[in-house]
């Protein structure tokens, strides 16, 4: 290995890897290095037996029109990641009640379309359709600079401006969980007004073409194209620091790498309290490190499911359940009784507003042919002592919906949040790096740049107004900004 680089990125997440990107096709000589064996962190597939499985993370917000667009753009390979989107007449759809509807989505309905959904589906009123318009033109029309004011105050806050039935509340926290991995209460009203407002505007949800290692391997491509030298398999032990300034890294066996850019893509809190000497920086930057959150939900157990089916059962490309109307209990009491407990629920519905993509609906090469591959997340413990029991809790409710479907699994998978935690080292178990929740968005969202001369973060953790990878690539874009071009 080379010793000397232009910039050295620690980490091939998203974040780092679309940074490599942009900074090798500037002409820089980048080294990425990565702990593990493999590119992407937890946006990542494996292949099993003919199927393509995605590991953690299943859908995508803004796809081609947001940060991934534009960093294909600003280094020449549009078109690098292909992905799919719902239609019309390929739509997702919504079971409750026994019942399926298309789900709510600009993306394949009018607005008259989506109001009547929620009428057939909610028993929404004129009196809720209004609340839902009136919250609706409000995002829409909000100034980006006027959502700053809000960002410190609770998305639950925010929707009591709209009065409208507990069911079609418990209906956006559902999104609102999908979007920012934390609940109405914790939620920042101002990061999800901003992001709300992207996915009205621009409805492009989708997946991408060959599975979500299709991302890391088309950003790798790219920075490989320009010269990036990517390295799996390397754990990195400190980053050296010399009067304030970050000199380059020390690895586990030893070898020293200097650079004049240092970039971590491991998560800031990781970066300080792990790779840095406690001696180079102030008490109050290491309490500040110490205090950053991956939100309330980040302790609460999650469960990624993977059907391998022998034949296709399900025809919906992507589903979102929602609980029986007589059936919506507490969401506390249920975690309390059953998942904190690492307790079975004694009935089939988990009642977790559960998401279904089927992947293979989406791209067939996913799957052998005749053959289709189903995620399926849902709420678990952390830790359990029975994981084959609480795979089949989550696969008897998924087959309430598609009665039939247990009889044609060839074998299943899952992957938990502990094991996310274990690939992305981080102190605390999370879904999308730090929660995009009160205090840590906006002007509150950790900086780019560390108190160190040329030591820099990417990643989710400083990215904002996206959700997931996508927040790591909107990262990496404004920091390549930030970087001076190479003379």
């Amino acid at each position: 290995m080379k010793n000397h680089f232009d910039a050295v990125i620690l980490g091939g997440g998203v974040g780092g890897l679309a940074l490599a990107a942009l900074l090798s096709h500037r002409g820089m000589k980048i080294l990425l290095l990565e702990r593990n064996n493999f590119l992407g962190g937890r946006c990542t597939s494996y292949e099993k037996e003919g199927f393509v499985v995605d590991a953690f993370i299943h859908m995508f917000g803004r796809c081609e029109k947001g940060p991934y667009g534009e960093i294909m753009k600003k280094t020449g390979a549009e078109g690098e990641i292909r992905f799919w989107h719902p239609t019309r007449e390929n739509p997702f759809v919504l079971l409750k009640n026994g019942r399926k509807y298309p789900f709510p989505n600009p993306a394949y309905q009018t607005p008259a379309e989506m109001e009547q959904t929620y009428r057939q589906a909610f028993a929404a009123t004129e009196a809720d359709i209004h609340s839902l318009r009136s919250m609706d033109e409000t995002i829409a029309k909000m100034k980006y600079s006027e959502t700053f004011a809000l960002d410190d105050t609770p998305m639950s806050s925010f929707l009591k401006r709209f009065p409208m039935s507990r069911e079609l509340v418990a209906f956006i926290n559902q999104q609102v969980i999908c979007l920012a991995v934390a609940n109405l209460k914790e939620a920042s009203a101002g990061e999800l007004i901003r992001v709300m407002a992207y996915y009205q505007r621009e409805a492009n949800v989708g997946y991408p073409l060959g599975g979500c290692k299709a991302i890391p391997e088309g950003l790798a491509r790219i920075a490989r194209r320009h010269g990036a030298e990517l390295q799996t398999g390397v754990k990195v032990e400190r980053i050296n620091v010399e009067k304030g300034l970050a000199t380059g890294v020390e690895l586990k066996d030893g070898t020293v790498v200097s650079a004049p850019l240092i970039i971590s893509n491991i998560g800031v809190k990781e970066t300080v309290l792990r790779l840095l000497d406690p001696a180079t920086m102030t008490e109050q930057y290491r309490d500040y490190a110490e205090s950053l959150s991956c939100g309330k939900l980040a302790g609460i157990g999650t469960i990624a499911i993977h059907l391998a089916l022998d034949k296709p059962v399900i025809p919906d490309s992507v589903a979102f359940s929602f609980p029986k109307d007589s059936e919506i209990p507490s969401l506390a009491r249920f975690l309390m009784e059953f998942v904190l407990q690492d307790q079975i629920p004694p009935t089939t519905d988990p009642m977790n507003l559960a998401l279904l993509p089927v992947s293979s609906n989406m791209d067939p090469s996913l799957a052998p042919q005749g053959k289709q591959i189903v995620h399926l997340p849902g709420l678990a413990p952390l830790e359990s002592a029975h994981w084959k029991d609480w795979v089949n809790f989550h696969v008897d409710y998924l087959d309430t919906f598609y009665p039939g479907l247990k009889n044609h699994i060839l074998w299943y998978d899952f992957g938990t949040t502990s094991m996310i935690n274990h690939y992305s080292g981080r102190f605390q178990p999370d879904i999308v790096g730090l929660a995009q929740i009160i205090g840590q968005v906006g002007k509150s969202r950790p900086p780019l740049k560390s108190p160190y001369e040329n030591l820099y973060f990417v990643g989710s953790d400083t990215g904002s107004d996206n959700i997931g990878t996508e927040l790591a690539a909107e990262s990496a874009l404004r920091l390549a900004d930030l970087i001076p071009k190479k003379p």
